[in-house]
């Protein structure tokens, strides 16, 4: 398991203020049981996105036939695109996931994007912490 961390904080400040601010801004409560996640695989309108904290996004878009043409189930491409600017927080709290960018999105991504626990396939928890 990975440590906590948040990246691109700036000198001083503590990762633990930091998270407290993203559950000040996810309105997570104590109720919510909020969980900080370092990476997440989730599909998003037809392409699969890999997340982890630290690195941009990467969108796996889906193969295709000769000339782009379409294909009925096809996998996924094995190699992804980076989309926005380094994710800082993944924060699971209830049935939402709040995804946290760094700086302005360059990508379109709303800041934070939300993930519906249902498009997600696979996840990863940092350590607990103590």
């Amino acid at each position: 398991m990975t440590k906590f961390f948040v990246p691109h904080l700036r000198v001083g400040s503590d990762a633990e203020e930091a998270w407290s601010s993203y559950l000040d801004t996810s309105h997570a409560t104590a109720d919510d049981n909020a969980r900080r996640l370092y990476s997440l695989t989730y599909e998003h309108e037809d392409s699969l996105y890999k997340v982890k904290v630290g690195e941009p996004r990467v969108r796996f878009r889906r193969r295709t036939g000769p000339r782009g043409g379409y294909i009925k189930d096809a996998p996924y491409s094995t190699s992804g695109t980076p989309t926005g600017t380094d994710v800082t927080a993944i924060v699971r709290a209830g049935n939402v996931i709040h995804v946290y960018s760094w700086g302005p999105s360059y990508g379109g991504w709303a800041n934070p994007s939300f993930v519906g626990p249902d498009s997600i396939t696979q996840s990863t928890y940092f350590e607990p912490v103590e």
